[in-house]
């Protein structure tokens, strides 16, 4: 087993290679969408609100641009940050939002999300 981010410098050394998630081996690794919305949550004051408007699937702009590293579709907010699912919280996200409106425009999905404050 490889335990690097490292490509292996010896070519024609594997068989077979199987996908493995950088979580089990790399503890350290970085998720900047993740870090991006727990930043967001953080500087937002109790109950406001973020709206990103962004090139998503299944529209080409939503590759074309190389700047954009995570694929955006209509579920990742909902998923992964909405207080419902809070997907993203296995992945280090602290916050908690309410996807408070989401609708197409043109190739781009605008979200509004409100920052859900937890109770203490």
């Amino acid at each position: 087993m490889i335990k690097t981010n490292q490509p292996p410098r010896n070519p024609g050394r594997f068989n077979v290679i199987e996908h493995i998630p950088r979580v089990i081996y790399n503890p350290s690794r970085r998720l900047p969408f993740v870090e991006l919305m727990n930043e967001i949550h953080r500087v937002l004051k109790p109950d406001g609100k973020f709206y990103s408007s962004t090139p998503a699937y299944p529209h080409e702009a939503a590759f074309s641009d190389p700047t954009h590293v995570n694929i955006i579709t209509e579920k990742t907010f909902l998923a992964y940050f909405d207080h419902r699912y809070n997907w993203a919280k296995g992945y280090g996200f602290k916050g908690s939002f309410e996807v408070t409106n989401q609708e197409w425009r043109g190739e781009h999905l605008v979200s509004i999300l409100q920052k859900i404050n937890k109770v203490s």
